[in-house]
């Protein structure tokens, strides 16, 4: 077995070769990268894996073209509507949403990884996005979808996937529930047919004061339509769910066949299908009745938006100045790193979710949401990224290949053509009931109960966020959720179990010290302690000292470098002072299971006078071999 303390030799491609015969240049490690970087880059695995339409496109076929088409057309029919309901609760005029909609189709096709996944508008990104539009104009969501953009490509191609790992299951339901509780009761005022003026604060409790004033405004015929869609696409949603088969029955009918597909179609393009009937009924009333019973959207431009750069420069006016494109960012503060980590979680999240087992890859997954954003802000687009609805129903349509999205965002340029003229039409609760029946299963009271249950300390950083994200903001909440987490971990790290007892081998007794975990800084002086402490109460009993760091991988290392402190600041000098407290009491120190690493460190702090004196061993068995072999050493 090797000891602890052996060099490895280092591997090149002509073989085993000592480190020692390496010129001091480290030219031969950067011509080994050089040929590695350059081999990696001629392979077709590794365009494959960066570009995945080169993997399935040579293999792609009828049936799946017809699978894709069914299932483009599907998702196409839900994206629409929702694309224009998430333009409303941006603060942006209706044309944005479908601007948002189709360039993440088309960009996933050819660098997503998950066939089922679709990138376009959601609920949480647009209410973020909503208060800089309030307050700065509609240039400002192009702004935050490039700038967005930039932060997740950059981020996929430093292969950074890992970042999302740093937003918790607590952290994550918290947010998500605070924002759909947030978007709903923002909703609320269109479902009633109020126009409201909110005062200045926090979104949620503005909201609610205006709502209080102007309840009395209620329109019954706004009231009534919202609360029948709401409950329409309710019920459709439970029968899909519940039956949620497209081919049905292998014995079943043709006829039974096709009314269950015909059913499952109706199901599933609910959004599409009671936006258009709202629609025709408030059409008619309106006209039959001569006044305006029910309240509609407003009319917008019909056609392609023309491709243009980024407005990087706002003009100003007589009150207010104007901002070039670093104003812009400093204006936009935390949602400039927000933004992008939400982005990242909701879009892998949901693609790991449709993988099935498969593995993700994370950074390959985060360099196609940025190109989508990237070029969806040419394309005067709002910040999107995965969207877990629409993904779902792409799944269930049956879609076999990336490709059903290039069918999706072809629908939706359609639509900028031909639906674009019928969108004054559409009443305003009728697109609230869209989004509060898309927000309200967000609403995760049953994982708030089961984190509850499982560990109540996951249930601090889980309130925190939610409380956070209601009263001050979601950009502030999830930040602040995040670093409630951090310093549960960081206690969590001072406070590591160490066990202590006496064990007896050939006759010899001795003082076995088992960490459970890697030490750091935070816990050098409650090991110190506990230690001594323990040790103090059994060290007549045993003269030697065994640390086996069997569960212990890592150490703080930093302390190397500063040997003379002279008071320990993390767990190197710490182990240096108590040896040599356990020294000056007469008693032997030995480690055991201690890898190389940490062997150098702890030898480096060590102080000279004592290091001769402490013995190493390969693993516990190595040293109990040697207790049978030696047992006057102990």
């Amino acid at each position: 077995m090797e000891e602890p303390g052996e060099e490895t030799p280092l591997v090149t491609g002509q073989g085993r070769r000592s480190s020692s015969l390496l010129p001091d240049d480290g030219s031969v490690d950067l011509i080994v990268y050089a040929d590695r970087v350059r081999r990696k880059l001629g392979t077709l695995n590794f365009w494959e894996r960066k570009c995945p339409v080169l993997s399935w496109l040579p293999n792609y076929s009828y049936d799946k073209a017809l699978g894709d088409f069914i299932a483009g057309l599907t998702v196409g029919l839900t994206a629409i509507p929702q694309a224009i309901a998430y333009a409303t609760l941006a603060g942006l005029s209706p044309e944005h949403g479908l601007y948002s909609a189709f360039m993440g189709c088309f960009v996933y096709a050819v660098f997503g990884s998950v066939k089922d996944v679709t990138i376009g508008p959601t609920a949480i990104l647009s209410l973020m996005t909503n208060k800089y539009v309030t307050d700065h104009g509609p240039e400002y969501a192009v702004i935050l979808c490039f700038s967005t953009g930039v932060i997740v490509l950059v981020f996929g191609l430093m292969n950074l996937g890992f970042v999302v790992n740093f937003i918790s299951t607590p952290v994550t339901v918290g947010f998500t529930s605070a924002a759909a509780v947030t978007i709903i009761i923002s909703q609320i005022p269109s479902l009633l047919g109020l126009k409201l003026v909110q005062s200045t604060g926090n979104d949620f409790l503005a909201t609610l004061e205006a709502l209080y004033r102007e309840i009395s405004n209620t329109k019954g015929y706004d009231f009534l339509m919202g609360e029948i869609a709401i409950i329409l696409l309710l019920f459709l949603k439970l029968v899909n769910d519940k039956y949620n088969n497209v081919a049905g029955d292998a014995g079943a009918s043709r006829k039974k066949s096709i009314l269950r597909k015909g059913f499952w179609f109706i199901c599933t393009a609910r959004n599409f299908l009671i936006v258009v009937l709202c629609g025709a009924i408030a059409e008619l009333a309106n006209r039959y009745s001569g006044q305006d019973l029910i309240s509609l959207s407003v009319a917008v431009p019909s056609g392609i938006p023309v491709p243009s750069v980024p407005p990087f420069s706002l003009p100003g006016n007589a009150t207010t100045p104007g901002q070039n494109y670093a104003s812009i960012l400093s204006t936009a503060g935390w949602s400039l790193l927000v933004l992008p980590l939400i982005a990242i979680v909701e879009s892998i999240a949901i693609a790991k979710a449709f993988s099935f087992g498969t593995p993700v890859d994370a950074s390959q997954e985060m360099i196609a949401l940025g190109l989508s954003n990237v070029l969806g802000s040419f394309f005067q687009s709002m910040p999107t990224t995965g969207s877990f609805s629409r993904t779902a129903i792409n799944h269930a349509s049956g879609v076999r290949t990336q490709f059903g999205g290039i069918y999706t965002g072809i629908l939706v340029l359609s639509s900028l053509v031909v639906l674009t003229p019928l969108v004054p039409l559409i009443p305003k609760t009728a697109l609230a009931a869209v989004i509060i029946t898309a927000l309200i299963y967000m609403v995760d009271y049953r994982s708030a109960v089961h984190i509850l249950k499982s560990r109540k300390i996951d249930f601090v950083p889980f309130l925190a966020t939610f409380l956070s994200c209601i009263f001050l903001g979601l950009e502030f909440g999830v930040l602040i959720g995040v670093v409630v987490d951090v310093l549960i971990l960081l206690y969590y790290s001072a406070r590591p179990e160490l066990s202590v007892s006496i064990e007896e081998v050939s006759g010899c007794r001795f003082i076995l010290v088992l960490p459970d975990r890697g030490l750091f800084f935070p816990a050098h002086q409650t090991v110190r302690d506990k230690i001594l402490s323990s040790c103090s109460q059994i060290t007549e009993q045993a003269q030697t000292f065994l640390f086996d760091l069997t569960n212990t991988h890592d150490i703080d290392y930093s302390v190397a470098k500063f040997p003379n402190c002279a008071t320990p600041p993390n767990i190197l000098q710490m182990f240096d002072a108590a040896i040599k407290d356990l020294h000056t009491a007469g008693h032997r120190v030995m480690f055991a299971s201690v890898q190389r690493q940490i062997r150098s460190s702890l030898m480096a702090v060590m102080s000279p006078e004592y290091s001769g004196n402490v013995k190493f061993f390969i693993s516990l068995e190595h040293f109990i071999q040697h207790t049978s072999r030696s047992p006057d050493d102990f």
